[in-house]
């Protein structure tokens, strides 16, 4: 089943995303290929998906909604 390369978590009813969280992302991510689109997914589909995930890196990022799932697959 198809799932997005790239995967960050909504923002809760009531609570306001920080656009510069996902735009610094998309600047990181970006080279000689355009960055894909970043899906969101609801807090506890993020955290189900992560407890699949091959690897977790913890990092210093302190910003609210500032996870990000990456999937590694097939490059061009």
């Amino acid at each position: 089943s198809y799932a997005p390369p790239l995967v960050m978590m909504a923002a809760v009813e009531g609570d306001a995303l920080d656009p510069q969280v996902e735009t610094r992302y998309r600047e990181a991510l970006s080279g000689p290929a355009p960055c894909p689109e970043i899906a969101r997914i609801d807090r506890f589909a993020f955290y189900e998906r992560a407890q699949k995930a091959f690897a977790i890196v913890i990092t210093g990022e302190r910003a609210k909604y500032g996870n990000i799932l990456l999937k590694k697959g097939v490059t061009p």
